[in-house]
């Protein structure tokens, strides 16, 4: 009997290190994980402005035209000499006349202006919105961990043989 009870003696003292190697064997786990990583670069918007300006400037005008007034008779010609004798018209805006006046030596109407110097500026705006885009660069790299804890198959296991190494040496088997 005494080859027996060592026998059981060394089987309890089996099954508590196969219990406690399974338990250091399922304290280990894998984890796969997927980090991820991104560049974001933002939307903006950039606004150009140009102008130009062109500046245009006209001298002035002196002109003068003569309108000879004849009927081809001597008493019609007359005539017309002492209607037109004292006609003069004379207009002034700022730089700007004329002068229509009848010239009694040269029979017939003498008309003048004179155009006062422009400058004419002429500006050209140009205004560009340029929009510049966001990108994103995502780059994805699997990484496996490896956490130690303790499974819960192997704590069922672990209590499972405790209660059947509990009631075992109750039952005076062990």
């Amino acid at each position: 009997m005494s080859k027996n009870l060592n026998h059981l003696k060394m089987l309890k003292k089996n099954m508590y290190t196969v219990l406690v190697f399974l338990m250091i064997i399922g304290c280990g786990s894998v984890k796969r994980e997927l980090v991820k990583t991104a560049k974001v670069e933002k939307d903006t918007l950039k606004v150009v402005h140009k102008s130009e300006n062109i500046k245009t400037v006209n001298q002035s005008i002196n002109d003068l035209v003569f309108l000879p007034v004849s009927a081809g008779d001597k008493k019609v010609d007359s005539l017309l000499a002492t209607l037109f004798a004292n006609f003069k018209t004379y207009k002034r805006s700022g730089a700007n006349s004329y002068n229509i006046e009848y010239n009694k030596k040269a029979k017939g109407f003498e008309i003048r202006s004179k155009i006062g110097k422009t400058a004419d500026v002429l500006i050209k705006k140009q205004d560009t919105i340029v929009k510049i885009q966001t990108k994103v660069i995502v780059k994805e790299k699997e990484v496996l961990k490896i956490r130690y804890r303790i499974p819960f198959w192997s704590w069922l296991v672990f209590i499972i043989c405790i209660v059947g190494v509990y009631l075992l040496s109750k039952l005076k088997v062990i």
